[in-house]
């Protein structure tokens, strides 16, 4: 059985859980004092628990969500990037538009015929796809997106057959708000 959760209610609900078993501690500790040893009631019933069905946990936040999406299996065009985590900023949205298009067309499955470049952005994938999944690793178990275990498979996988959401994902991890611009620039690149 699959059981759906949202990370920042959980949190909540832990918060909640923690201020409610203070405060409950601390009426206990003010109310009377309860006997030092407690006799069994004769003739009393416990009620036994009844079995669990095992259940399977699964983080159900947007990073998740957009991952495993229709929108993510698209590979064709421009679209605003489905990735909205930690490197995310808007304002970078022309300057990658600029330069999906000067290094794929829009094409997330583009392949270098000359070198190991792949994918929208063009990464080289023999150089690259491990410190990527690296980089985003490090984001998913920071805000237990539930990606983890996803992003560990993409090793395996050339960049350019990485969905949209991943490819986005590590353009803007490899972007890092500018700092990672060196990455693309060419000369006499009006793209940034």
């Amino acid at each position: 059985m699959l059981v759906y959760y949202d990370v920042a209610a959980a949190r909540r609900k832990q918060m909640k859980t923690k201020l409610l078993g203070g405060i409950l501690g601390m009426v206990i500790a003010m109310s009377t004092t309860l006997p030092a040893i407690a006799e069994p009631i004769p003739n009393q019933v416990y009620a036994k628990s009844a079995p669990t069905a095992t259940k399977q946990v699964v983080v159900s936040s947007r990073e998740y969500q957009i991952a495993r999406s229709v929108d993510a299996r698209d590979m064709m065009g421009y679209e605003p990037s489905l990735y909205r985590g930690e490197w995310y900023d808007s304002k970078w949205e022309n300057t990658r538009k600029c330069i999906m298009h000067r290094e794929s067309r829009f094409s997330y499955k583009s392949a270098n015929k000359t070198s190991s470049a792949r994918g929208a952005y063009q990464f080289l994938d023999n150089s690259w796809r491990v410190s990527l999944t690296y980089m985003m690793l490090e984001e998913s178990k920071k805000i237990n997106d539930g990606l983890s275990k996803e992003i560990k498979k993409l090793r395996d996988k050339p960049i350019h057959e990485w969905n949209r959401y991943y490819q986005d994902r590590s353009f803007f991890t490899a972007w890092r708000h500018g700092a990672g611009k060196k990455h693309w620039y060419q000369f006499n690149s009006k793209c940034m």
